[in-house]
């Protein structure tokens, strides 16, 4: 009995120090922290990117189209030259 109490006082913890990870460097200490920080960074510009391009995608193409019934509306004679200029220059 007496050896069980013996180390009672002592700080038994098997080379955790009483931390989950080995011995408190979750994460491996800094490098590990500021790799998951580049790769956060990494990901959120992939994905603005994505975005902007989308966005510039849709907008060459509602640019387009309306320049195509700009056109149509001209070679037609619903509108004059001056009309087809004036709108062609509000749209470019």
């Amino acid at each position: 009995m007496s050896t069980i109490f013996a180390h009672a006082g002592e700080n038994i913890n098997n080379g955790f120090n009483g931390h989950m990870m080995d011995g408190g460097h979750w994460a491996n200490d800094n490098g590990m922290i500021v790799f998951w920080f580049l790769l956060l960074v990494l990901v959120l510009a992939a994905v603005v990117m994505l975005l902007v391009l989308k966005n510039n995608e849709s907008r060459n193409t509602s640019s387009s189209n309306a320049l195509d019934a700009l056109k149509q509306r001209y070679a037609t004679g619903e509108i004059t030259k001056k009309q087809y200029e004036d709108i062609k220059k509000d749209i470019s």
